[in-house]
């Protein structure tokens, strides 16, 4: 068996060789079977598939009978929804009652592209977990963009990976668990007391942000209100004039000296000069 991938418009070129189509895992991605020369000759970039017999094509064949006369067994059924891989929709009580359904199941190309439309368009925001070893299956959905990544887990490593089972495992239901599905946690530990494992402490660091109380024992030479003395006066043409009286001993001057060293008014001083002027006193017109 070989992983192909090709245009659709190739399907008949590829049947022409003798070989068949297995598996549609996509629209350019698809599963031959048949006579190894045969699938080799078609020149195209492929991968040979870790199988011991070739599914899904005309070598299984004397495994249709055995498999129908253990049908009744698989109907039975767990109560969980499955997706017809034979024709790409739902499972339904049609394919349930059909002694030939898994037997022909075997012999027929499998239909995992068309499978994920059907599961996609009924649920939302499924996460998929790939029962079996690697991530061949899941590897082909992230191509699709209705699919978060973040979605699509293992349940076992790639032969090639140095993982466990049990790390790859429980990496995967730790991910469930974030997105909000329920563990069994008790059914997971199967008997076995957990242990609680301490984690390193968070190094809370205190940082002060706090402005220095002068040593008078206030933060102010005089009391708040009387901070900045505001004295208002008649102007010139009838306007009125807002005065205001800085000291040098008020302590954020130092943060407002120019020049040799002369305090000036800080911008948010000569907007409380407007608010004084505004508010007392006689309303000011535009002319003042």
């Amino acid at each position: 068996m070989l992983a192909v991938e090709a245009p659709e418009s190739w399907l008949g070129s590829l049947l022409a060789t003798g070989c068949e189509i297995a598996a549609i895992n996509d629209v350019e991605y698809f599963v031959l079977a048949g006579p190894e020369a045969s699938c080799a000759s078609l020149g195209l970039a492929c991968r040979r598939l870790a199988t011991s017999h070739a599914f899904h094509s005309a070598s299984m064949e004397q495994a249709i009978t055995p498999i129908n006369l253990a049908s009744p067994a698989l109907a039975k059924g767990n109560g969980i929804r499955l997706i017809s891989n034979r024709n790409g929709r739902w499972f339904d009580e049609t394919d349930r009652s059909d002694a030939g359904y898994w037997g022909e199941h075997t012999r027929r190309p499998v239909q995992y592209h068309w499978g994920i439309v059907p599961l996609l368009s009924t649920l939302r925001a499924p996460i998929l977990i790939e029962v079996g070893p690697g991530r061949a299956l899941t590897s082909l959905l992230l191509r699709r963009t209705d699919l978060e990544p973040a979605r699509l887990l293992s349940s076992l490593p790639h032969p090639q990976e140095r993982k466990t089972d049990h790390k790859v495992l429980l990496k995967s239901l730790g991910t469930l668990w974030t997105q909000g599905v329920t563990i069994d946690w008790a059914r997971l530990h199967d008997g076995h007391e957990p242990k609680r494992t301490a984690l390193p402490t968070y190094p809370f660091e205190r940082t002060r942000h706090w402005l220095d109380r002068p040593a008078g024992g206030s933060m102010y030479s005089a009391p708040r209100e009387d901070a900045l003395v505001f004295t208002r006066g008649d102007g010139p043409n009838g306007g009125s004039v807002m005065r205001c009286e800085l000291h040098e001993r008020l302590w954020f001057l130092d943060e407002h000296r120019i020049f040799e060293g002369d305090a000036v008014l800080p911008g948010t001083g000569c907007l409380e000069l407007v608010r004084q002027m505004t508010c007392s006193g006689p309303p000011i017109s535009p002319a003042q």
